[in-house]
């Protein structure tokens, strides 16, 4: 006998920074606003004490990403999520890590501090969009580097 759970009644959601991570406990049929708005007293609470986090003062201040996913797997590009749709109308799931992304106050321009996601390294570029970040591993990242910057002395001097 197959025994299926029922879906569950509460979502615990981890919203990241580059440093920091806020977990949320919500329905899955709350809206994204409300989500974003807990985000924002968590971030704006005496507790923050991550002085490299952007201040912020309002919920236009920053948004909710998500990663695409590409078989499961997190593809380097991020979608903002619709703070009009309910959680689960959103496509986010239970334990799903979301990512904030700050708009700068004085340009109104996005971007976002490098983030370390298990041994992985995701870099953007701050002057552009946050849509298209560069994922790599660190370690592969440094040795073919490396390898490249030797070889091209080499030849080079050649």
């Amino acid at each position: 006998m197959i025994h299926s759970r029922p879906p569950p009644k509460v979502y615990h959601l981890l919203i990241k920074t580059h440093k920091t991570t806020i977990v949320v406990t919500t329905a899955p049929t709350a809206s994204v606003a409300s989500v974003k708005s807990e985000v924002l007293s968590a971030l704006t609470s005496d507790v923050n004490k991550d002085t490299e986090t952007p201040q912020v003062s309002s919920e236009d201040d920053f948004d909710l990403c998500k990663p695409f996913k590409e078989k499961g797997k997190p593809t380097g590009a991020y979608e903002v999520v619709d703070t009009s749709l309910q959680v689960k109308q959103a496509g986010i799931n239970n334990w799903e890590h979301l990512f904030i992304k700050f708009h700068d106050a004085e340009s109104g321009m996005c971007y976002i501090h490098p983030i370390v996601v298990r041994d992985r390294h995701c870099f953007t570029n701050h002057i552009t969009s946050f849509t298209l970040p560069l994922c790599i591993q660190a370690n592969h990242f440094l040795s073919s580097t490396l390898s490249r910057v030797l070889t091209a002395t080499s030849t080079r001097k050649s």
